[in-house]
């Protein structure tokens, strides 16, 4: 019968994944390394272009909502803030100098760089309505999501908010 079959399938799936947990569990060795356990949330980590540091985004074990963007040292393991308000995927800048990111301003999504050295936050757009930026390998121009009339499309745009297209 359906039933059978289905009680069947089910216990095959659980005997062959079963062993194949176990054999993980009692593996003396491991990939990777804990890098950082900071909060219930913490993603879209990504390496700066030299390796040295990480970017994510984490909730710090606070409300679910309410994130901040970090940067990581990796040789010292210290994190630092970047302005509040950043809940999307960002971008390096090729240099790894800055991070490119968006917040709301004004209920609209704007791109903002953000200088590690200067320690400096500027905006790049005006009512961009766009999110999930990342820069070309150049540095000169933006690819993001632009959010129009509840659609949502791919669009680039110079990194001084100048000549903004929408590509589909």
């Amino acid at each position: 019968s359906a039933k059978q079959l289905y009680r069947d399938w089910k216990a095959d799936l659980e005997d062959h994944y079963g062993s194949t947990a176990d054999s993980i569990s009692n593996a003396t060795e491991r990939e990777g390394q804990l890098v950082l356990d900071m909060g219930s949330l913490d993603f879209h980590p990504t390496y700066s272009p030299d390796g040295e540091k990480i970017a994510f985004i984490s909730n710090e074990k606070s409300d679910y909502f309410i994130t901040k963007l970090k940067v990581m040292d990796l040789t010292t393991k210290k994190t630092r803030d970047i302005p509040e308000g950043i809940d999307t995927r960002f971008s390096w800048s090729a240099s790894g100098d800055s991070l490119i990111y968006t917040k709301a301003v004004g209920g609209r999504w704007d791109v903002f760089a953000y200088n590690l050295k200067t320690k400096k936050e500027s905006r790049l757009t005006v009512g961009l309505r766009g999110k999930d930026p990342a820069i070309s390998p150049d540095g000169k121009r933006i690819a993001y999501v632009g959010m129009d009339d509840g659609n949502s499309n791919l669009g680039i745009v110079n990194v001084d908010g100048t000549n903004r297209q929408m590509l589909t």
